[in-house]
């Protein structure tokens, strides 16, 4: 089997852009990967997904004690406040 030039030369230039296409994504992930170690200090997308879940389950505990304190701030301090803002 035999193919043209002309197809020859298009199925060329196709795999050279692709090539291209491949080393500049190539080049992006390997940025990527070093603004995650400069950043986050992260070797790994794995070790970037495992440190934000810590981080995610922190905010949400940190979230759970504010909601607690905040309760607990207006439940005691409800009545005085109200008293506060009353010219009578």
């Amino acid at each position: 089997m035999t193919i043209s030039v002309k197809r020859y030369e298009k199925l060329e230039a196709t795999v050279s852009r692709l090539q291209r296409e491949h080393d500049r994504a190539e080049g992006a992930l390997e940025e990527q990967k070093r603004r995650l170690k400069k950043d986050h200090g992260c070797e790994s997308i794995v070790l970037a997904e495992k440190k934000l879940e810590r981080i995610k389950k922190k905010a949400d505990g940190a979230e759970d004690e504010f909601e607690e304190a905040l309760e607990k701030f207006e439940t005691d301090w409800s009545g005085r406040i109200k008293g506060l803002g009353d010219d009578s």
